[in-house]
């Protein structure tokens, strides 16, 4: 995965965002953001237990930009 940092210039927005669920699904959301152009990924945690759920499900805090283009 690269993660590419966005010049200010190009930044519309950014949210912090917590991605919960299995770690095949949470690859899978990432990798359709990041083909797509308007978004950014950046600051991409490890991968977390949920420790109110079983083991199955995990929890991971990513950085998103949206950028002009």
């Amino acid at each position: 995965m690269v993660v590419t940092k966005p010049r200010k210039e190009e930044i519309i927005s950014m949210l912090k965002i917590r991605l919960q669920g299995t770690k095949r699904d949470i690859r899978s959301f990432m990798k359709r953001m990041e083909r797509d152009k308007k978004w950014r990924i950046e600051n991409i945690s490890e991968f977390r237990s949920d420790s109110r759920t079983n083991e199955k499900y995990k929890r991971l805090y990513i950085d998103v930009y949206k950028i002009n283009n």
